[in-house]
């Protein structure tokens, strides 16, 4: 029987444990933290779903050590951790991400939140009630979904990038981005270009300082990026930070796979990490069953769906600047159908649909199909054909090709 360890009890850990331990191997799941992991959001009080998925691995004979921290794994799969060395068949990696937090003077003191972990958003929505004006800073999707909420709750928020960052706004493309950002500024967000510089205020945070502005500011909420975290493993990493993985989720050496945040995939010339909301769980899955003796491939496309200024928001794949860094000859086009914005990212030549975007009613509802039609490299003329599934209105992802297709015919 194979003895396959993984490392990291989160989603995708989880998933690997399982699939391994479907897969007939006997398998040990190391996680750091005493405490199973904890989810949560600023719509919802957050509840513990580790135990739950952890009291159905042990029915399938998984053998879990909570507050074990693994210190390192080596080319022979020999795992170091708190409680000795064990050596095993195959490792999986699946320890997730720690934080980049934008950092400014005064970030520290009283009315800043650093949603650090999941646990940080139930004191986040205590204190709601004590604000009128909320500063928001981040470069990811979950910080303009932060800053959603704080609208839906009567707050006045201004929307900051974070240092060193780009704002997430400019990673939508064509009518798409022009729909996100129509909503935002219709729904009452203060769009700003730089960073903040300081936080003050008196026993507590009363403005923030921008571009030499103060902006009044009672509550000041700092939406971190992720960076890849792991053991020493001795792996070719990303550009990102990431240990990279092939289509298997094996890295460089072999036995040991990677799967979730900690990962990170070669795209044309360029390394990415997951979209925030990825299939990380499928991913550990593949992990998991290759770990186990199998050859699965891992081909489900990196994407984010959210809810955002009253608009439901995908995106799938690449986006014109990631399609840019991975070295492709693109085009992009965009149409509005309807209530719903869409932009497709597609290669010169052949055509090849890289990634698509989609703002508006009923938009999360294309996402498994767009998913779908991207793991299969349809091109423009395949997408305006694509027969829907049942009763979805496709019109916004067909239509949106038709006008790529006559483009191309054009040029």
């Amino acid at each position: 029987m194979r003895r396959v360890c993984v490392v990291g009890a989160g989603a995708s850990g989880v998933a690997a444990a399982r699939e391994a331990a479907q897969g007939g191997a006997s398998v040990s799941l190391f996680e750091s933290r005493e405490e199973p992991m904890i989810v949560g959001g600023l719509r919802g009080s957050a509840e513990s779903v580790g135990s739950l998925h952890i009291s159905h691995l042990s029915a399938l004979g998984v053998e879990t050590d909570l507050g074990t921290t693994v210190a390192s794994v080596d080319e022979r799969k020999r795992v170091l951790s708190s409680r000795g060395r064990e050596e095993f068949d195959a490792v999986v990696i699946a320890t997730g991400a720690t934080v980049r937090t934008p950092r400014f003077e005064g970030w520290r003191i009283p009315g800043v939140f650093t949603l650090r972990s999941a646990d940080a958003y139930p004191r986040l929505r205590e204190a709601i009630p004590l604000m009128r004006r909320a500063a928001v800073a981040g470069s990811t999707l979950e910080s303009l979904t932060v800053a959603s909420r704080l609208l839906d709750a009567g707050l006045e928020v201004s929307f900051f990038p974070a240092g060193g960052s780009r704002s997430p706004l400019l990673d939508f493309d064509g009518a798409v981005g022009d729909a996100v950002r129509t909503a935002a500024e219709l729904a009452g967000l203060r769009i700003l270009d730089a960073p903040i510089e300081r936080a003050a205020g008196i026993g507590k945070v009363e403005a923030v300082l921008a571009d030499g502005t103060v902006f009044a500011s009672d509550g000041v909420v700092l939406v971190p990026s992720g960076i890849p975290r792991f053991p020493p493993v001795g792996a070719a990493t990303g550009t990102h930070g990431g240990l990279l993985v092939d289509r298997t989720t094996q890295t460089s050496v072999r036995g040991v796979y990677a799967a979730g945040s900690c990962a990170e995939r070669t795209i044309g010339r360029a390394t990415f990490p997951g979209l925030s909301g990825s299939a990380g769980p499928a991913m550990g899955r593949v992990a998991g069953s290759n770990a186990a003796g199998g050859s699965n491939v891992f081909e489900t496309v990196r994407h984010a769906e959210t809810e955002v200024f009253g608009l439901e928001v995908v995106r799938a794949g690449l986006a014109s600047a990631e399609a840019r860094a991975a070295g492709f000859l693109f085009r992009e086009t965009s149409h509005v159908e309807e209530r719903v914005a869409c932009s497709l990212v597609f290669e010169q030549g052949t055509s090849k649909v890289l990634g698509a975007q989609l703002a508006g009613t009923g938009a999360k509802g294309l996402t498994g199909l767009v998913m779908f039609a991207l793991s299969k490299g349809v091109s423009l003329r395949e997408l305006v054909y694509l027969e829907p599934p049942g009763s979805i209105d496709i019109t916004a992802l067909t239509e949106t090709a038709r006008q790529g297709m006559k483009r191309c015919q054009r040029s």
